[in-house]
């Protein structure tokens, strides 16, 4: 990993997820999905808990893999899950307790200081300046999946930092049906050594801004 070529682009995919004909109409069916699972409990999860996960495939944009991933943080606002591959493959360079310390410190209590307002979370700025979360599992808590998204980043240099899937909102054979982000762990939270937070929650706070804003119908086909 030492070798790898400095970051040089990083790609943001949400918005051409969100315009894929395919999604028209993504708020009646976030709705749909809402109306379906209101009944319903919202899901149950606690610490250490391990679900599989549908992550697109951002190569062909049409494939789904399967994930399983571990909870390692859960408080009343975000659940953080790290898939278990790349807990194991980061075990001995990266600690991913403190990482996950920092993280949620940035999101739930204090931003950085060149944001409006550091004195608040990333997640609470979001959602006072942007509006609340869709909530389609109903219990009203942010899920972050870490994992090594496959970007071809040691052959180009270009990384997808994160994104958001409408699919999640959706009643939709590979949706998660939950308000859920992916996170990037090579190279946005960890390169050559070294661990940058600040990168991980800048794309988290842009990356909230694309799930919060449920787009109007379009297409670009």
């Amino acid at each position: 990993m030492d070798n790898a070529p400095f970051p040089s682009s990083i790609l943001d995919i949400s918005p051409l997820l969100r315009e894929t004909e395919s999604y028209q109409g993504i708020k009646s069916k976030t709705k749909r999905l809402k109306n379906r699972l209101k009944s319903k409990k919202g899901k149950s999860v606690a610490l250490g808990d391990t679900d599989t996960f549908f992550v697109r495939n951002i190569f062909t944009l049409d494939a789904w893999n399967k994930v399983v991933a571990e909870c390692v943080y859960k408080s009343e606002k975000i659940a953080i899950w790290v898939s278990i591959q790349d807990k194991s493959f980061y075990a001995d360079s990266l600690s991913l307790r403190e990482l996950i310390d920092s993280l949620s410190y940035r999101l739930e209590i204090n931003s950085t200081a060149n944001l409006v307002n550091s004195s608040k979370g990333i997640l609470g700025l979001n959602t006072e300046y942007f509006g609340s979360m869709p909530d389609v599992d109903g219990d009203g808590i942010l899920d972050i999946l870490l994992l090594d998204i496959e970007d071809n980043f040691l052959d180009t240099g270009s990384f997808v930092a994160g994104f958001f899937d409408p699919v999640d909102l959706m009643d939709h054979e590979f949706s998660n049906q939950r308000d859920i982000i992916y996170i990037d762990i090579f190279p946005t939270l960890y390169y050559r050594n070294k661990t940058n937070i600040r990168r991980a929650a800048s794309t988290i706070a842009h990356e909230l801004q694309h799930l919060i804003h449920e787009p109007a119908p379009r297409s670009i086909f």
